[in-house]
Parts: structure tokens; sequence; C-alpha cells
């Protein structure tokens, strides 16, 4: 069955992480450690922190449709890629093949802390 290697796709970067925050922190034992994690957005890797770490903490920032459409513009995205993209986040998994995805709004629902992304960058 080619859906067991796929379910187990979401845990490679954070396996990976693990891994990484485990030797850094053998190798600096006794000093005050703050890891942060860019853009985890599949329930799987969520989970498997959550679990993990005690005190792991799942920061969701957040931003209106149109300031985000505007700021992928800004960096030079097409009116056809940001709309790809907005469609891939906003997208829910509908089957177990689908599982392992990205799934923004399950993510968005997990977290501990709300951060509103709003204002303008200049």
């Amino acid at each position: 069955n080619n859906l067991f290697p796929n379910i187990f796709y979401g845990f490679n970067i954070a396996e990976l992480i693990r891994r990484v925050v485990k030797i850094y922190s053998k190798e600096h034992k006794g000093t005050y450690q703050i890891f942060l994690i860019d853009a985890l957005r599949n329930n799987l890797e969520i989970e498997f922190f959550k679990n993990r770490y005690s005190n792991f903490y799942l920061f969701a920032i957040l931003a209106h449709k149109d300031r985000r459409r505007k700021r992928l513009s800004k960096i030079g995205f097409s009116n056809n890629e940001i709309d790809k993209l907005m469609e891939v986040e906003e997208k829910k998994p509908e089957s177990a093949e689908e599982f392992y995805e990205q799934n923004i709004k399950f993510c968005i629902a997990k977290a501990d802390i709300f951060v509103n992304n709003d204002k303008s960058n200049r």
C-alpha cells in the first residue's frame, strides 16, 4: 500500500528538527534555550511537537487576504500564482491519502497564541 510512506511524510522535517534541537541542546547544556521553527503547515508536524515538548507553543501569524495578496504581489508573485498558493493553503484534506499534506486551517485552530500581522510593512 502506497499510503503508509505518505502518512509519515510530515514527520520527516519534524524528525530532522528534533535531531537538531537535541544536538544543540546537548552541546549547550546548562544554557537557556529557545528554538523558533518557522512555517509548520501540517497537523502531523504540530502534533509531533506538542506531544514531544511540553513547552511547545504554536503561534498563528495572521493577515487579511487582501494584505497577503498585496505583499505577495510586491515581491513578484503574479495574480495567477497568488490564486494557486491561496487555493493550496485553503484546501482541507478530504481523504487519508491527503492527510500528510498541509492543512493551514487546522494549524491555526491548534495555535496557542495569535498574532495580527495586518499592519503595513512599508
